[in-house]
């Protein structure tokens, strides 16, 4: 387990700030008031797991790797950060929209069709689809599955960053000497 004790750290650290990050949107009326600005808000919180999986990857190079990480190992530890994001997705969301904020589907239902009608598109199609889009199965799944497409992605980019060989610590070992030197002089 203390193998896999950052992935699980950073994992649930996503998890939770994306969950306070719901409730914000839902205090400062960005599920009902000021619905049609939510996607775009709700597109802000990507800096949770953007920044949480940049510092896990580095974390596990230098705590778990001594400073050397292969791509392979770096992309395994951004997958299983994904996996744990996308397993706590799945009661996040149902715990929101049951006890926070059971209005979320009828509220985005309303602004789908509104946004429909603006565009010139029949009432009863506009609300069939946001019906298929908007209920609790749709959703929690299509989040689940965002979730996943979305670490796997940070995972991949994040990978090729971070990775480190022992050549390459080594050289950085050798330009870091200098600084270390003066420093210990003053």
């Amino acid at each position: 387990m203390k193998t896999y004790a950052i992935e699980i750290r950073y994992g649930f650290y996503i998890s939770a700030s994306l969950f306070i990050w719901m409730m914000l949107q839902y205090l400062l009326g960005f599920q009902n008031e000021y619905v049609s600005y939510y996607s775009i808000v709700k597109t802000l919180g990507l800096i949770f797991p953007i920044a949480f999986t940049f510092v896990a990857l580095r974390k596990k190079r230098e705590e778990f790797y001594d400073g050397v990480i292969s791509f392979q190992q770096a992309f395994k530890t951004g997958i299983i950060i994904a996996g744990v994001c996308t397993l706590l997705t799945i009661p996040a969301q149902l715990v929101f929209h049951y006890s926070i904020n059971p209005r979320f589907f009828d509220v985005m239902i309303e602004e789908h069709v509104k946004q429909a009608i603006d565009k010139g598109k029949s009432f009863t199609e506009a609300r069939h689809q946001a019906e298929a889009y908007y209920n609790i199965t749709a959703y929690t799944v299509q989040e689940s599955i965002g979730t996943l497409v979305t670490g796997a992605l940070l995972a991949l980019i994040f990978a090729w960053g971070v990775k480190r060989s022992e050549s390459e610590l080594d050289a950085l070992k050798e330009r870091m000497k200098p600084s270390v030197l003066n420093h210990n002089e003053s």
